[in-house]
């Protein structure tokens, strides 16, 4: 068996066929194999980092590696997204994927120092040192309950047009959420522009002086059916009313607005005095899944928030020192360890979402009280699937 590493012309030929075995519905009808690869997928993955274990020339299992960015306790890490996980049913359990993952991971790491992917099963990506992150949530109402906000003067103006057409302002609004929203995750350009490409609306809020506070892409399934974004990215309470104050105005062509919301505090049961919601928050494996992720190096936290604390953690990538005083600073160490952890157990507590009693609880090792000061928790909003 032999792993390689193949450039984006190739993608399609090798880890093509698998993935659309694990992920879609097959088999296709016959059709003509494409004599050239599509130079529109070429490009959108152009910086992906994607293996394949061959054998006899014939593809058994492959993984990518998105190069993304992400924002985690207020500082901007590069994030290698872990995407297009497959294997060929003759190739499974027989330790092909988990090769393929200990090489994107030693490819990756230097420049991304965390990890988020998508799992099929938690506890397949559990044993590779991930942990899990809160699953999304969706609300969905009629838009007849916004009536108030249409009758409403706010002090800002909204924007409608095709996404091609408002792409850069959508693209610079991301970039700005990145830098301030902890778990915020933003693509490389070259697969940001698949959003561009896409058949979707997108309507911005601006405030009175013309600054973006509201993003969303949406489609409309048929006349009285839903009206589903994709994105739902506000900023304060102008962005989100703003935004809502258009999907209001489509009270007599959709009869549900189903959007994603935007962060762990929203409680959009409250957006209006008779508001009918539904808020869903489902996960179901393989089908509704919840991110995971991971801690490549921890070399590479150095500057994130912290709490003010100091402690010594052992890990199996090797022995930290952690001092927190609202900025952390990371370095290796040959002092004896305040506690024993494994990666995902670390992982859980940088993200935010266990405790060093909850992290003891799930034999992720032995802590130090001095850790949830270091990682007090806050959850995080990873803004986009992949």
């Amino acid at each position: 068996m032999e792993i390689r590493r193949v450039p984006a012309a190739e993608r399609a030929a090798t880890i093509g066929p698998l993935a659309t075995y694990a992920f879609l519905p097959s088999p296709e009808p016959a059709k003509e194999p494409a004599k050239e690869p599509d130079p529109r997928d070429v490009e959108y993955h152009r910086e992906t980092v994607t293996f394949v274990a061959q054998e006899g020339g014939e593809t058994l299992a492959g993984v990518s590696g998105l190069p993304m960015r992400q924002n985690v306790r207020g500082v901007v890490l590069g994030m290698a997204g872990v995407a297009s996980v497959t294997s060929s049913p003759l190739a499974r359990r027989r330790g092909v994927v988990r090769a393929l993952l200990g090489r994107l991971f030693e490819e990756m790491r230097g420049a991304h120092p965390v990890s988020v992917l998508y799992p099929f099963r938690p506890s397949f990506y559990e044993q590779f040192g991930f942990a899990g992150l809160p699953a999304a949530r969706t609300v969905a109402f009629a838009p007849g309950g916004l009536g108030h906000l249409v009758r409403r003067e706010l002090p800002g103006s909204v924007h409608w047009r095709p996404v091609a057409e408002g792409y850069d302002e959508q693209r610079a609004f991301a970039l700005e959420l990145l830098g301030r929203r902890h778990g915020f995750v933003a693509f490389a350009e070259s697969r940001a522009v698949m959003l561009r490409d896409a058949p979707r609306w997108l309507v911005t809020a601006r405030d009175g002086s013309g600054r973006t506070v509201g993003a969303a892409a949406y489609r409309i399934e048929r006349q009285g059916g839903d009206l589903v974004a994709d994105t739902f990215w506000t900023e304060g309470v102008l962005g989100r009313s703003l935004l809502l104050q258009f999907f209001a105005r489509h009270v007599d062509q959709v009869g549900r607005v189903v959007l994603p919301l935007a962060s762990a505090g929203e409680a959009p049961e409250l957006w209006g005095t008779d508001l009918t919601v539904e808020v869903t928050q489902r996960v179901a494996h393989p089908t509704a899944v919840a991110p995971m992720a991971r801690v490549l190096d921890p070399l590479g936290l150095d500057g994130m928030r912290a709490g003010e604390g100091r402690a010594v953690v052992e890990l199996p990538e090797g022995r930290f020192e952690l001092a927190g005083d609202g900025v952390l600073r990371v370095r290796r160490t040959d002092r004896s360890p305040d506690a024993t952890l494994t990666t995902q157990g670390f992982s859980a507590l940088v993200y935010g979402v266990l405790d060093v009693a909850e992290v003891e609880v799930r034999g992720f090792g032995a802590g130090s009280a001095e850790l949830d000061r270091i990682f007090p928790r806050e959850l995080p909003f990873i803004s986009e699937a992949f």
